[in-house]
């Protein structure tokens, strides 16, 4: 059968609490009409651990709560496993295990922590929502195994001295100013897409690697990816793009990899301290409309299966070498700046180079090597090296 607390506790003072029901367990208040979320039902294991069991779904809701001085587990074999107006599960001391064989969901001003290591396994979907929290002091590690992961409106996944694992079948999404926070490294695997969007971070310590395996890897509308003192890894079986004010930051090296087009776009910045690779397997490297990518202290090597674009007042900067290196076209223009400190080499292997509309290639202290399967052309623009210059035109002229 089921198991219900309405307005009611259960407490075990000097040990472990359990709870094993054939179907639903739910901590609740009725509604009396005067303050139903004044408080709900509460568990309390005073000095050992809490575990819920259920075969058909887990329900904490009206300010319900369940606290162990230990660790608490909560599993549902079907059914969602549901944390909902502002009730809450709290590990003072010890881990937390949440796992549903449908979906985990913590929502409308509600949270879980845990003072170690986080779990939340979920059969469909992962959601955490409307002003919630999932805090684990050590590591948290969510799946949702074939839906989405879901942290949305104002939400926050945090790993306060831990690393942070997020996997889903379908995608990872932190849109509507939610945040996740490692204070480690920091993992997100989607199985189609990775979005962080609407004002949302998404900030590791360590490491940051995110992999939308077979669709599109997006950061938008005033967001950002951030590992502030260790590498970014982003890569796309489809499509990665930074756009609409938002911004790509890696304290190390960072990688952009796209089995389509890898795209910087109105007013975003990519930005590693070090080496800033970017690859566009089959389709174009687009930095544009007032948008940058940047190597403050090392090298850079942008590659693309069709075209290379730096239009439209962007720039494209690094502070050692510069490789670019275009299936077809490479092309800077309507204002925009492609600079390296050391040598810069640009080629379109089988279509033109083009410079113009007032933009600038510089190879501040080194050599520019220029080269174009078909022509090269400059016009109101400006070639500078600060040693040797090299342009190679194969099948048509070179126009300066």
């Amino acid at each position: 059968g089921s198991i219900t607390l309405d307005d009611s506790s259960a407490e075990a003072a000097t040990g472990n609490l359990a709870m094993t029901a054939g179907q639903r367990i739910l901590l609740t208040k009725t509604d009396d009409g005067i303050d139903n979320l004044d408080a709900g039902s509460t568990l309390t294991a005073g000095s050992g651990n809490l575990a819920l069991n259920a075969g058909s779904g887990i329900q904490l809701d009206s300010a319900s709560s369940g606290i162990a001085s230990g660790s608490v587990a909560a599993n549902t074999t079907v059914g969602d496993l549901t944390i909902i107006d502002e009730s809450s599960l709290t590990a003072t001391d010890g881990n937390m295990n949440l796992d549903a064989g449908n979906d985990v969901v913590v929502t409308n001003g509600s949270n879980a922590t845990a003072s170690g290591d986080m779990t939340m396994t979920a059969g469909q979907n992962v959601t955490v929502q409307n002003g919630s929290q999932a805090t684990a002091k050590g590591g948290l590690t969510a799946n949702a195994k074939a839906g989405d992961l879901k942290v949305d409106s104002g939400s926050g996944l945090t790993a306060t001295e831990g690393n942070m694992n997020l996997d889903a079948g379908n995608d990872v999404v932190v849109i509507s100013g939610s945040t996740a926070t490692a204070n480690g490294d920091m993992a997100m695997n989607a199985g189609q897409d990775v979005t962080v969007q609407y004002g949302s971070q998404a900030t590791a310590k360590g490491d940051l690697t995110a992999n939308a395996k077979t669709g599109d890897l997006k950061v938008d509308s005033g967001s950002g990816l951030t590992a502030t003192e260790g590498n970014m890894n982003l890569d796309a079986g489809n499509d990665v793009v930074v756009i609409s004010g938002s911004t790509a930051t890696a304290n190390g090296d960072m990688k952009m990899t796209a089995g389509q087009s890898v795209t910087v776009q109105y007013g975003s910045q990519a930005t590693a301290k070090e080496d800033l690779t970017a690859n566009a397997k089959a389709g174009d490297l687009k930095v544009d409309s007032g948008s940058g990518m940047t190597a403050t202290e090392g090298n850079m090597n942008l590659d693309a299966g069709n075209d290379i674009v730096v239009i439209s007042g962007s720039t494209a900067t690094a502070n050692g070498d510069m490789t670019m290196t275009a299936g077809q076209n490479v092309t800077v223009q309507y204002g925009s700046q492609a600079t390296a400190k050391e040598d810069l080499t640009a080629n379109a292997k089988t279509g033109d180079l083009k410079v113009d509309s007032g933009s600038e290639l510089t190879a501040t202290e080194g050599n520019m090597n220029l080269d174009a399967g078909n022509g090269v052309e400059v016009a109101d623009s400006r070639l500078t090296a600060g040693d040797g210059m090299t342009v190679d035109a194969v099948e048509a002229g070179i126009t300066l």
